[in-house]
């Protein structure tokens, strides 16, 4: 290759210009910024979410936001077969959220991406495949928000509207748009460190009845020359593995039991506390949640946490042989 065509091919790149050749030099992986597009980990069949409530207790990386007056709820589902040429298979699920009652606002699935920085001053495309369960209905915008996180006095929420007009019918279809990303410049982050967050909402009907099911989302970067559909490449996915390590770092399910054994020959004393390395560093310390069994002779202590492990401790509160049953339920560092 030429020095002239290296620069410009660096020039139309460097500069996010729109051009097919763009198109032909993107990155082949590791274009999606959602975590888990593909729906892979579920933690629940089903939640009802209260009116102006949320839930993230279905589709781990993923929350339910219910309009006003009524809830609904979320649930995963997936037909075996069900996915239309052009969608990337093997599909793990989709989302579905249930109107059974007229919301007097809009209800919305949202993902919160880490780091308010994530496309800042840039353009992305935003793509996703929706259906309703029947008839038709109607989605009018995509909503980005950036949030400066917690702590002293980090800046406002700034939200930018993206007006849409997709037409769902039970059919599952692609839909994608341009998203311009405000910059960050002259803004301030709080005190409390990894709570900043871009957070990209898919708002559904505020009024009527409806199911609307959703399945792989992907966000990323674009030309600003691009035409308001953004223009969406072929859908990321990295595999269930992978994606099962990105969603690790916000949240472990490990469902692990154990004894703890040993033998205390004074009262109260304490025995070794049991160590848990976390698959992958998570992005902060986690909330640790255990449920116990009962024992003999023992009570647990309190689960200590870090982004690489948790220590629950156990201690004697009578001499003699001590043991607790537990099981390590969930540690949670989502945003």
């Amino acid at each position: 290759m030429s020095q002239s065509s290296a620069s410009l091919i660096n020039y139309q790149i460097g500069a996010n210009s729109y051009a097919p050749l763009q198109s032909l030099l993107a990155q082949i992986s590791g274009r999606n910024y959602i975590v888990d597009g593909n729906f892979d980990s579920i933690i629940s069949g089903s939640v009802a979410v209260a009116a102006g409530g949320s839930s993230n207790n279905v589709a781990t990386m993923y929350y339910g936001i219910a309009g006003a007056t009524n809830g609904g709820t979320l649930s995963a589902t997936w037909t075996l077969g069900y996915d239309p040429a052009g969608m990337n298979s093997p599909v793990a699920n989709a989302l579905t959220w249930t109107q059974s009652s007229a919301p007097t606002s809009s209800p919305s699935i949202t993902q919160r991406i880490e780091n308010v920085q994530t496309l800042q001053g840039r353009s992305a495309t935003f793509s996703c495949w929706l259906w309703c369960a029947s008839g038709t209905q109607t989605i009018t915008n995509i909503q980005v928000l950036q949030n400066f996180g917690t702590g002293g006095s980090p800046s406002s929420l700034v939200t930018v509207n993206a007006p849409v007009n997709w037409v769902l019918t039970t059919t599952p279809q692609r839909f994608s748009v341009l998203l311009n990303i405000p910059s960050v410049v002259g803004k301030t982050l709080g005190t409390n460190p990894n709570t900043h967050y871009l957070q990209v909402y898919v708002q559904y009907p505020a009024s009527g009845t409806y199911a609307i099911s959703t399945t792989q989302w992907q966000l990323e970067r674009s030309s600003p020359n691009a035409p308001v559909t953004g223009t969406p490449t072929a859908f990321d996915y990295r595999g269930v593995q992978a994606e099962l390590a990105r969603v690790q770092r916000y949240y472990v399910a490990p469902g692990f039991g154990s004894i703890q054994c040993g033998y205390a020959d004074v009262a109260t004393r304490a025995i070794a506390p049991l160590a848990y390395w976390f698959p992958v560093v998570m992005r902060a310390a986690p909330t640790g949640v255990v449920s116990t069994s009962g024992g003999v002779n023992a009570s647990v202590g309190a689960v200590s946490t870090n982004p690489y492990g948790a220590v629950l401790g156990c201690s004697g509160i009578a001499a003699g042989y001590v043991q607790y049953s537990y099981t390590l339920t969930s540690f949670d560092a989502r945003l």
